[in-house]
């Protein structure tokens, strides 16, 4: 074998080859890994159903306690105070 003629291309194509070979067995090795760790995991809850759930949004509650809390003890009505947020510099 010469040196100086580099590599020959029967050395290039069974590299290739194996090369090919590795990953594609690699991938399917993954893919059994990855499989056998999620079946190792816990599972996941069903969530509730939102209509039989004790916090489901419901507007007329919240209309009902929006009107309330306008009203004062005495029964003169103010409107809602805005929030107001500060922004300080540093």
């Amino acid at each position: 074998m010469k040196w100086h003629q580099g590599i020959s291309l029967r050395t290039v194509a069974i590299t290739g080859i194996i090369v090919v070979l590795l990953s594609i067995g690699f991938h399917f090795y993954m893919q059994h890994d990855v499989r056998k760790f999620e079946a190792t995991l816990p599972k996941a809850q069903v969530p509730m159903d939102a209509s039989t759930s004790p916090v489901a949004f419901n507007p007329d509650a919240t209309e009902a306690a929006l009107s309330s809390e306008a009203t004062l003890q005495n029964g003169t009505e103010t409107k809602p105070s805005a929030v107001s947020l500060t922004i300080r510099r540093i």
